[in-house]
């Protein structure tokens, strides 16, 4: 014979054993990677959309500390020193709070990279307080969006872009001093370079507008 067990009733399932179920964020995160020169620059934040709302003076009010994005506190992190609106801030990774105003916006670079939201904030951890002009612009940005635009040689422009309104900020690295001084020592001692090296060297120095006369002499080895 054969024996078969009767079949035992399941009224429901644990919790433990249920599938979460996860839904699309509305304000996506987003994770902005950029090198500088040689300046790794990373940005951490979430895009809120416009859907059909007044942005600035209404959705983030005006003179009000905003923690410029959705969702948790902005970061930014740079792998070594960077100036930025003019302010130098030493390698390392930060909270990113904005002021906005009509005419003016405040940049906040806090050193307090944990703080969980804009409530949490103190001003004796900032480590730098920028001011940039916002400009207009022609389309409309659907979605908020931090980038860095115009990378050249070790400089860029971060952007805050939304709505109709551009805010940008100069970001500039000391990887071309950095650069210009090995090069330097090893012209003033004669130190030969692999054609490679050469090579890059004459390019450096053309895009820095240094000595064309020395670049043409590094051409001339490679």
């Amino acid at each position: 014979k054969s024996i078969t067990s009767a079949p035992v009733p399941i009224y429901g399932l644990r919790a433990a054993d249920e599938k979460k179920i996860e839904f699309p964020a509305a304000s996506q995160h987003s994770v902005v990677k950029q090198r500088v020169g040689l300046t790794d620059v990373d940005v951490d934040y979430s895009r809120p959309n416009r859907n059909n709302r007044e942005i600035f003076g209404g959705l983030v009010p005006y003179g009000k500390l905003w923690r410029t994005g959705a969702n948790a506190v902005t970061k930014i992190k740079f792998s070594k020193a960077v100036t930025l609106g003019g302010k130098e801030i030493p390698a390392g990774e930060y909270a990113l709070f904005t002021i906005p105003t009509a005419n003016e916006w405040t940049i906040i670079v806090s050193k307090d990279a944990k703080v969980q939201s804009a409530a949490d904030y103190k001003q004796e951890n900032d480590v730098a307080r920028i001011t940039a002009t916002p400009e207009p612009l022609p389309i409309t940005i659907e979605t908020f969006t931090i980038a860095l635009n115009d990378v050249k040689g070790a400089s860029a422009t971060l952007d805050f872009l939304w709505d109709k309104t551009r805010v940008p900020v100069k970001l500039t690295t000391n990887d071309v001093e950095e650069v210009s001084k090995q090069l330097d020592a090893a012209v003033s001692a004669g130190t030969p370079l692999d054609a490679r090296t050469a090579y890059q060297a004459a390019a450096f120095y053309y895009d820095n507008n240094k000595d064309m006369n020395q670049a043409a002499k590094w051409i001339d080895q490679a």
